[in-house]
């Protein structure tokens, strides 16, 4: 943009023409002066020139290099095209942004107030990267900053390849950022890192108080000290011991100001010592001792029996309320053992049972190589010794041997399952961190749900791509189990802007298995975008990640698929995807035995497949589901490890990890039902290959008498089911008889089969018995 309003108004003397009778204008001239040190010639003619009306004040030059030197002169011309001497001036042509930023090689603290950063040099930057030509020099720009100050710029020649940076605050973690500035004044973005500066000794003196808290506690507290004149990485170690024993060796360390100390002796005396703790070194010790009162022992005994009266009034009013409730027994069924009988009423909460015998559980067990399937035994029925049956219910939330796990879980189906409810509404709620990530404007787009996100403290983080601060964001969590820590990834489904995010963190994290969850399309609505190739296809492109199908396999109420994961370096990774077709969404499946079969692949690919990184699970939203299926996994994991199983304190900590794990009742309850099916319904798989010599080897192992006993146990009075959901309703009138209703002697069954082509199905026979004489039509 070039101004005229440097030249007055032509007059008659300069301009020799009458400007009030005869038009003029303004000409514009343009000379490159970098090319002028090229040029062969001593004067430079214009590269070019612009003419502007006389009631113009302002003209743009066009079509001009980048990043150059231009030479300006504006003249008057009259009518007979003369003009007059020119006004000069020079500038430089904007540029676009360098896309190139120097390497950081190290950033390193040198002292409390220093940090020592050194770059790659840039000096053979090609032009086309730094959009100038390099001749003309460029410059490096380094900013830095703490989390409370301004940033700070600080620019250094093209030549230079460290810096000192000074004067800056003890044990503060500084952002340092580099970047390369043309000679337009261009800046390219910045490469970045991070570190602390050096520690210095706790400043301050550290004041210990330790004061007698109630029922033998000891409440010890001291002042917080600081690292510099800003809050810097101090923590404490301590020593608390008996004054009559010896000083221990070991130091305790903590990072909080206030510590508890309970189940303390009456009447013993206890010293502390505390110091604080830097980098640097230690701050001086504070001791100090006290000594925990004598208890009033004629009290206590005042209150225990105020206790005990209580305890046997309340005793002999559940004694009183039990015998007006001898009417609601169980009704029992006799079975062939003479110690066992099944239990039928679900909704007495009289009586309950402690342990299941090795004996019993032998006899219900399944073989493990999979040999019964699909005996319709209802998981809402249980069987219990009848030597067991007068034993006290046990606590709400205990962990669980699985000798008791049956008695457990009927106790809290009883009364239309109230312990299940209260259970599930004791869990922990879902605030237990900060969202700041995935609370921001630019990944909100990469939320599924934006109520269903992820906490800050157990995301998983992306490397980051292209210099974009935001593309570390994927919504998905580390779940641990008692294994290992971050044994499980789990995420929602991928949306449209997130594939590609998936793909990488797949690789990132050097996983081998996905589990899916749910269908990519549930109720007309889309949970979760396809972002594995169509099998026509074999091939698709997500982000730049080569997704090629291997192979595919569908099986009952699930697909496994053999995937080949590419990336832009040609790195392959083979991935199993474990898709579960047949989860509701609102509900949950009406048996877990599929959802165990691919349970054992998934476990057995991470076994055995190359890829030791976590398991990653997902869903729609990655909740719900997700943490109901992790939850049946970890249970098992976790009674081969101790014997005992505790459900409601894995939810509560998963939780913990990622909001609404286990998102209804009816998940949580599925997982005791699941845990249930699998170690005392099982699986049941008969195979029709070899099966005369199977039958023959069962006769001779006992195991037909197993088989005999399980189908006893379905007695249709202890199945938990709605007739009416399995008969036909007849909706044709009989004519001239008043008496017809919609009722016939008939129900429909739901089987699988395969058809010809091999592809999986089902079909609903209706079974009937022949016809009497009253519901046959007259001929």
């Amino acid at each position: 943009m070039i101004s005229t309003n440097q030249i007055p108004e032509p007059a008659w003397e300069w301009l020799k023409c009458d400007p009030t009778r005869y038009e003029y204008e303004y000409v514009i001239r343009y000379v490159n002066q970098d090319e002028l040190g090229n040029s062969s010639r001593r004067r430079r003619e214009a590269d070019g020139f612009v003419k502007v009306p006389q009631d113009s004040r302002e003209a743009v030059v066009s079509d001009l290099a980048p990043c150059t030197q231009y030479s300006i002169s504006i003249s008057v011309m009259n009518i007979a095209e003369k003009e007059s001497d020119p006004a000069k001036a020079s500038g430089l042509t904007f540029s676009e942004k360098p896309t190139v930023s120097p390497k950081i090689l190290s950033l390193e603290a040198i002292g409390p107030t220093q940090l020592h950063l050194e770059w790659e040099s840039m000096t053979d930057i090609p032009s086309d990267a730094l959009k100038c030509d390099p001749k003309f020099g460029f410059s490096y720009v380094i900013h830095y900053s703490s989390d409370e100050d301004e940033p700070v710029a600080v620019e250094v020649g093209s030549q230079e390849t460290r810096l000192e940076i000074t004067n800056l605050e003890p044990c503060v973690e500084y952002l340092v950022s580099i970047a390369i500035k043309n000679r337009a004044g261009v800046i390219s973005d910045g490469n970045m890192r991070k570190n602390f500066t050096g520690a210095i000794p706790p400043i301050g003196t550290l004041k210990l108080s330790l004061t007698n808290g109630r029922k033998r506690r000891a409440i010890a507290q001291w002042d917080e000290l600081l690292c510099g004149e800003r809050r810097g990485r101090v923590w404490y170690e301590y020593k608390f011991w008996l004054s009559e024993d010896e000083i221990p060796s070991e130091w305790q360390v903590t990072f909080k100001t206030v510590n508890v100390f309970s189940r303390l002796k009456r009447g013993a005396s206890y010293n502390m010592t505390v110091r604080p703790v830097t980098l640097a070194g230690y701050g001086p010790e504070s001791s100090q001792q006290i000594t925990i009162p004598e208890g009033n022992l004629v009290l206590i005994l005042v209150i225990l029996a105020v206790i005990a009266v209580i305890f046997i009034i309340l005793l002999l009013i559940m004694l009183y309320c039990k015998r007006r409730k001898r009417w609601k027994k169980y009704s029992v069924r006799r079975m062939s053992q003479p110690d066992v009988i099944a239990v039928i009423d679900e909704d007495d909460s009289d009586s309950g049972s402690e342990i299941i015998d090795e004996e019993m559980m032998n006899n219900m067990s399944v073989d493990p190589s999979g040999v019964y399937e699909n005996h319709a035994f209802s998981i809402s029925s249980m069987v219990i010794p009848a030597h067991h049956m007068n034993q006290p219910t046990p606590k709400i939330l205990p962990p669980v041997s699985m000798a008791y796990f049956p008695v457990f879980v009927r106790e809290r189906r009883n009364n239309d399952g109230e312990l299940f409810r209260l259970e599930y509404n004791t869990l922990n709620p879902n605030e237990h961190g900060s969202r700041i990530e995935a609370s921001k404007q630019e990944n909100q787009m990469k939320n599924r749900n934006s109520n269903l996100v992820t906490y800050d403290n157990s995301r998983v983080i992306l490397e980051k791509t292209n210099a974009d601060p935001h593309s570390d964001y994927i919504n998905a969590s580390y779940i641990s189990n008692c294994k290992r820590e971050h044994f499980y990834i789990a995420t929602q489904g991928p949306n449209s802007v997130t594939k590609g995010d998936f793909w990488r963190m797949v690789l990132q994290e050097d996983c081998n298995t996905i589990v899916m969850l749910c269908n990519l399309v549930e109720n007309k609505r889309v949970t979760c975008n396809r972002y594995w190739p169509k099998k026509e296809t074999k091939n698709a492109m997500f982000g730049n990640m080569s997704i090629i199908l291997k192979h595919e396999e569908a099986r009952e109420n699930f697909i496994i698929r053999e995937l080949i994961v590419v990336d832009g370096k040609h790195t392959k990774r083979k991935v199993t995807q474990l898709h579960y077709t047949g989860w509701p969404e609102v509900g949950v499946p009406k048996t877990s035995r599929n959802l165990w079969q691919v349970i054992d692949l998934a476990n057995k690919n991470m076994k055995h497949k190359k890829g030791k990184g976590p398991m990653i699970v997902h869903c729609s939203s990655g909740c719900g589901r997700t943490g109901t299926f992790i939850a049946m996994d970890a249970m098992i994991k976790e009674f081969e490890k101790t014997g005992k199983i505790d459900i409601f304190a894995f939810v509560d900590q998963m939780r913990k990890q990622r909001t609404s794990m286990v998102q209804e009742q009816g998940q949580y309850e599925f997982i005791f039902c699941a845990i249930f099916e699998k170690y005392f319904v099982g699986d049941g798989v008969l195979k029709c290959d070899g099966y005369s010599e199977t039958l023959k080897t069962w006769q001779a192992d006992g195991v037909l008498a197993k088989l005999y006993k399980m189908f006893d146990y379905l007695n249709p009075s202890t199945l938990n089911i709605n007739r009416n959901d399995y008969r036909p309703y007849l909706l044709t009138e009989v004519p001239h008889d008043m008496e017809s209703s919609d009722y016939i002697n008939a129900s429909f069954f739901n089987v699988s089969q395969k058809s010809r082509n091999g592809k999986d199905g089902s079909c609903s026979p209706c079974v009937t018995l022949h016809p009497p004489p009253a519901t046959s039509f007259p001929p």
